[in-house]
């Protein structure tokens, strides 16, 4: 990851076309007059080739800074994949650990029992065990009362 690379612009300077003295004379001298034919040619020649050697080095510099982006998005790439291949490798490793853990099924089954009974609990509501003990002293019951019933039944028959 570390460094992103950065584009840098180090070209040449704009030039402007330089005055002498004689076309400030000239200018002074013939403030009024308007500029020739050929020195209106001329202005557009080398505004055109102004133009020319700007485009050119437009082109220049986009060649060189794609190539910059280019190798940039690379390095992005290789950083990315390497990324997402080591959170795979670690979601494989901790896949296989679960796989090899040597806590059986069953523990796992009675902590989560145990879990659910202290919340039912602790909501007033009754454990499965305490259901099951009242099912069983319910049944211990009418067994009793049964043998009750039968004990007068037969104490009541004069047989």
């Amino acid at each position: 990851m570390g460094d992103k690379p950065t584009i840098n612009v180090s070209r040449g300077r704009r030039s402007r076309p330089r005055r002498d003295a004689s076309d400030n004379t000239n200018k002074s001298t013939a403030s009024s007059a308007l500029p020739g034919p050929l020195d209106v040619v001329s202005g557009v020649v080398q505004g055109v080739r102004s133009v020319w050697l700007a485009g050119l080095g437009a082109v220049g510099m986009l060649e060189d800074a794609g190539a910059q982006v280019f190798d940039a998005l690379v390095e992005e790439g290789k950083t990315w994949h390497r990324t997402r291949a080591e959170e795979r490798a670690a979601a494989a490793r901790a896949v296989q650990q679960a796989r090899d853990d040597e806590t059986p099924t069953w523990t796992i089954e009675a902590q989560i029992r145990d879990e659910i009974d202290t919340v039912l609990t602790q909501a007033g509501v009754a454990r499965r065990a305490d259901v099951e003990a009242l099912q069983e002293r319910v049944e211990a019951l009418s067994e009793t009362v049964d043998r009750l019933a039968e004990q007068m039944r037969d104490a009541s028959d004069p047989a």
